[in-house]
Order: C-alpha cells, then sequence, then structure tokens
C-alpha cells in the first residue's frame, strides 16, 4: 500500500498529512488557474483512509479556491471594466486559519508595490466589499504570481 509506505516515511500519519498540506497549498498558489478536480478526487481518498477530520484544512483550502473563482468573477461584473490600466486582478482569497502559517505572516514593512498596483488592489477591494457585506480583504502583497505580457 502506497499510502503505508508514505506514512512510515513520514513518521507519522499527522506528520504525512501535515507535509500534504504544505504540498497541496504550493500547488494550489504556485498556478493561479489551476484546476483542483484532481486534488479533490486525490482528498477523498485520503479522507477514507484518515478520516474527514484529520484533514478538513486541506477541504478547506479546495473550497477556498473554487469560491475564488466564483467571487472573482461576481467582482468583476460589478467593476465593469476589469481590465484597467495593469489588466484584470484575480486574487485568491484564502481562509487564514486554514492555510500553512507561513501565508499568514505579515509582509515586511519596507515592502512596497508601485501606486499604480496598490490603486488596483484598493479598487477591487471595494468592490469585494460590495458584494461580500461586512467583509474585506486583507492584502498578502509578498504572496502572488504576475504575468507579463
Amino acid at each position: 500500500d502506497v499510502v503505508s509506505l508514505l506514512v512510515g516515511i513520514y513518521g507519522s500519519k499527522e506528520m504525512f498529512i501535515k507535509e500534504y498540506k504544505e504540498m497541496l497549498a504550493d500547488r494550489l498558489l504556485a498556478n493561479p488557474t489551476y484546476h483542483a478536480e484532481r486534488e479533490m478526487q486525490n482528498l477523498e481518498l485520503l479522507k477514507t483512509r484518515f478520516g474527514d477530520a484529520a484533514l478538513v484544512h486541506c477541504e478547506v483550502m479546495l473550497q477556498d479556491i473554487k469560491d475564488s473563482k466564483r467571487v472573482n468573477s461576481n467582482v468583476q461584473q460589478l467593476k465593469g471594466d476589469s481590465r484597467g490600466p495593469l489588466g484584470p486582478i484575480h486574487p485568491l482569497v484564502l481562509s487564514q486559519h486554514y492555510w500553512p502559517p507561513a501565508l499568514s505572516k505579515a509582509d515586511h514593512p519596507r515592502f512596497r508595490l508601485p501606486a499604480q498596483l496598490e490603486d488596483a488592489l484598493a479598487e477591487y477591494g471595494n468592490a469585494y466589499t460590495k458584494t461580500k457585506a461586512k467583509r474585506s480583504l486583507q492584502w498578502q502583497r509578498a504572496h502572488g504570481v504576475v504575468e507579463i505580457t
């Protein structure tokens, strides 16, 4: 059994799940257009082995990716012309307490984005707040991917 072998390598079920969570987060964040269907299948198989409670963080992470695509579509419709001077912005809205702790760290205080990008983030944040009443975004400026064309 491959899963038993991997659990043996990591030393315990908890260490295996922790490492799986870290690797899943890396894969999901490395590719913003990632389609998580395959990961959902893998997660369902792991849940039959380890139980739902052990993998709830991973389930929330995958749901965040799915929800982000839907929320982004709603925000873009509200904004109208989504291109702006920098092109469209497609952030991932993550549930802070379910993703690996490294993502929760604050940006370095001297890390600054160009003013045009900060304005675009503020505009998106305002539109997000209009679609999600009583919610706002906390931007993780040091995490992300920029596509230059």
